[in-house]
């Protein structure tokens, strides 16, 4: 556990660091006006001992269409649709020579999910910008031989144009956009 919390650290003050880096402000400017842009992801990759922790962020119009409450039957299937796909790693990212195990996955996207009978169905809740949240723990034998990862996201969801990738190891970090022809993340 002492290693996770280690491991969220690093990644704060990762993002922190790149926020305020000169070379990459202009790029992050634009994304800090808009912080929500749809077609545009986040993608962060922790690595320290034998744990990796993947964490996307993404606009729900991105990944299915709205950014409102699912109603009908159509928009509550590609809940049901997006959420098996996610539970799933390899449709987002596959590892490169990995023998890692996957030990826990959390699916946010509680803004997107209908109502229940006990809330007052006569008003209509609409978050203007709603984000999914996917979160996965992998635990490795080892992670010396992983150097590099291809994001498969592209392949599955065509809306994602772009992905601002972070990484950090115990030794390095670094930042890139991904694109589904430059899609693969390398931190070695």
């Amino acid at each position: 556990m002492h290693a996770l919390l280690t491991i969220m650290c690093k990644i704060s003050l990762l993002i922190y660091l790149i926020i305020t880096s000169p070379s990459i402000a202009n790029e992050h400017s634009n994304h800090s006006q808009n912080a929500h842009v749809h077609g545009l992801a986040q993608l962060t990759l922790a690595i320290e001992t034998n744990y990796l922790l993947i964490s996307l962020t993404a606009p729900a119009y991105s990944l299915v269409g709205f950014e409102h409450r699912a109603q009908t039957p159509e928009e509550i299937a590609k809940l049901n649709k997006i959420k098996k796909t996610f539970t799933e790693i390899n449709n987002i990212i596959t590892l490169s020579k990995a023998s890692c195990k996957l030990i826990n996955t959390h699916i946010n996207m509680d803004a997107l999910l209908p109502l229940t009978n006990d809330v007052n169905n006569n008003h209509t809740f609409h978050t203007e910008h709603t984000e999914v949240i996917i979160d996965y723990t992998l635990h490795c034998l080892s992670l010396t031989d992983i150097s590099s990862a291809a994001v498969t996201i592209f392949e599955y969801h065509p809306n994602i144009k772009k992905i601002s990738a972070i990484w950090v190891t115990d030794s390095q970090q670094g930042a890139v956009s991904l694109t589904a022809t430059e899609n693969v993340l390398s931190w070695q």
